[in-house]
């Protein structure tokens, strides 16, 4: 059985649950979504099925997001009929706020299509738009967030993706994207934080073996300068940075040890530098 056999049987099964599913529970909104896709490049079918899924679920802002997706100009559709359906959703608006956001969606693609042409400026007028009419919409705020760095307006793509995460905190995708904002802007501190937080929401993100590496080397050198300027309180902070990412880093125990005696809090420095002691028995300047 070659692998397109495999994708297609794979498809008809999927939409054969789906359908069941939606037998049982009609409310059953992520099933709609299958059947919807199902129907993708059949259009009488398509619209059978969105007949059925609106019968059922007028209110759904996935229903009636993926009715959207499909009717796109990539996909044959035209921004006509996608104005069309948010015109027609404004009918049940009363009933579920939410649905303000399918404006949003329309100008999210609308923006890609002026970025194909290489036209930022109106990519950027769609999105601005797309905001006013659709209000607050993670996904806007990301779109706008990728626009603004390509342009190199850091701190704007920063601001845009820190909105977006109020909307949408659990979201990897953005906090991968926070981080890397927050390092082209210089801000390990808050980049530690972020990486930390991605290691919860997706341990097998493959970006962060070397965040936490570029994050030990960066935040120990910068421990290290501050400790020598005599700026040890903030040497403090910016050693336990490294040990929150690698507890047993050398580097970090060391200069935390001297901030530490330099503060006259004994004690602590000793504990600091017999921890370095245990992770590397040859650090002589521990002794």
């Amino acid at each position: 059985m070659d692998q397109i056999t495999v994708v297609v049987l794979g498809d008809a099964s999927a939409e054969e649950d789906a359908r069941a599913a939606v037998r049982q529970r009609p409310e059953l909104v992520s099933a709609w979504a299958v059947l919807i896709s199902a129907s993708q490049g059949d259009r009488a079918r398509l619209a059978a099925v969105v007949r059925e899924a609106l019968g059922v679920q007028p209110e759904s802002v996935v229903v009636r997001s993926k009715i959207l997706a499909f009717l796109r100009p990539r996909w044959g559709g035209s921004y006509e009929e996608m104005d069309h359906v948010v015109a027609l959703t404004r009918q049940v608006l009363p009933r579920n706020a939410n649905l303000r956001r399918l404006e949003n969606r329309v100008a999210i693609d609308r923006a890609d299509v002026a970025l194909d042409r290489g036209d930022i400026a109106a990519a950027e007028r769609w999105l601005v738009d797309g905001l006013a009419a659709g209000g607050p919409d993670w996904r806007l705020f990301e779109a706008r967030a990728a626009l603004r760095r390509k342009q190199n307006r850091t701190s704007e793509a920063l601001e845009d993706l820190e909105q977006a995460l109020n909307l949408w905190p659990d979201e990897p995708d953005l906090v991968r994207g926070h981080v890397r904002l927050l390092f082209a802007l210089g801000r390990e501190l808050d980049a530690a934080l972020g990486v930390e937080r991605l290691a919860t929401l997706d341990p097998t993100a493959r970006e962060l073996a070397g965040w936490r590496q570029r994050l030990v080397v960066d935040e120990a050198k910068a421990c290290e300068a501050l400790v020598r300027a005599d700026a040890d309180e903030v040497a403090l902070v910016r050693c336990d940075a490294v040990l929150a990412v690698a507890p047993g880093d050398e580097d970090a125990l060391f200069w935390k040890g001297r901030a530490l005696l330099k503060l006259h809090r004994d004690a602590e420095a000793e504990t600091m530098f017999l921890a370095g002691l245990a992770a590397n028995p040859h650090a002589r300047r521990a002794i």
